[in-house]
């Protein structure tokens, strides 16, 4: 009989999402002793021993929302095929967030941030790590057309955390990479087939800003409309072609290119200098859901 390293070990081909360590590594992550904190309805909650008791307690914050959390990527995929998303959250000391999926249940490992004001682990970062990773599965088992392998899953499931906490997950500001680009490419109407190429991801992931904030087009709609790449499903939404050339336009009169562009430009809201036709809240708001500790 397998010890549960083992059994765990042998799954590791079903990673859903990027590792940056080693299977050792990963091993040593997802065996480490923990300790059971509290479920929702749709999540269980673990803690890393080695967290003491402020592990427990970002555990326990985090809880308090997760429900909502929850929800409210389920809201974004209301118009795919609805399967529910199980998951068992593990939060400890990673090198980055990670989950796979066993039978119907998503496992997932997401990373701490101590919150330099209160000397506390931040439950809204780690809280966006598990929206993130929530997000791939619901890419997966929907039947959206968002392929997470590839830069126009990796830049929805990173814009969707930003749009719902916006710049708690940390690294996920890849639209600055884009816009500082020699040549600003297009990978509107062709996909980098990786999640590693952040000119990539903050192309599409500017689009996204775009659409949502300055067309005011449903973000959800784009989730459910088919096609490969993410001119075909603009142009499926507006009727309209010209997806990379609206957004060159739009993106170059804020910031020309050849104008460094900081990193950390407002949570990559940058879009936000005209509001006009956009929605004054895409994400439905959700009531408080009961959370189980023990």
């Amino acid at each position: 009989m397998m010890t549960r390293r083992q059994a765990i070990g042998a799954m590791a081909g079903t990673l859903a999402t990027s590792v940056t360590h080693g299977q050792d590594g990963f091993l040593d992550t997802i065996t480490a002793p923990r300790t059971f904190v509290g479920r929702t309805a749709h999540v269980r909650v673990f803690a890393a021993n080695a967290l003491g008791i402020r592990g427990r307690t970002v555990a326990q914050r985090f809880l308090a929302r997760a429900e909502i959390h929850y929800h409210q990527v389920e809201f974004l995929f209301r118009r795919c095929v609805f399967v529910p998303v199980p998951t068992e959250l593990t939060i400890g000391h990673t090198p980055s967030g990670f989950g796979f999926r066993q039978g119907f249940t998503t496992f997932c490992y997401a990373d701490v941030r101590e919150d330099p004001a209160t000397g506390q682990y931040d439950p809204q970062f780690t809280a966006a790590v598990w929206i993130k990773l929530m997000a791939e599965q619901f890419c997966r088992v929907s039947g959206s057309l968002w392929d997470v392998r590839s830069s126009p899953g990796e830049a929805l499931t990173r814009t969707i955390a930003n749009l719902l906490l916006p710049g708690k997950l940390a690294g996920a500001q890849v639209v600055p990479t884009w816009l500082n680009s020699r040549y600003r490419p297009n990978y509107l109407d062709r996909n980098a087939r990786t999640t590693f190429n952040d000119q990539a991801n903050g192309c599409v992931a500017a689009y996204l800003y775009w659409a949502v904030r300055m067309l005011g087009l449903d973000l959800s709609i784009l989730i459910a409309t088919p096609f490969d790449t993410v001119a075909e499903k603009h142009a499926h939404v507006t009727g309209q072609g010209g997806a990379y050339i609206g957004l060159y336009r739009a993106t170059n009169a804020k910031y020309p290119r050849g104008t460094p562009v900081p990193d950390d430009i407002a949570h990559e809201d940058w879009v936000l200098a005209d509001t006009s036709r956009a929605p004054a809240n895409p994400l439905r708001p959700q009531p408080v859901p009961p959370v189980t500790t023990f």
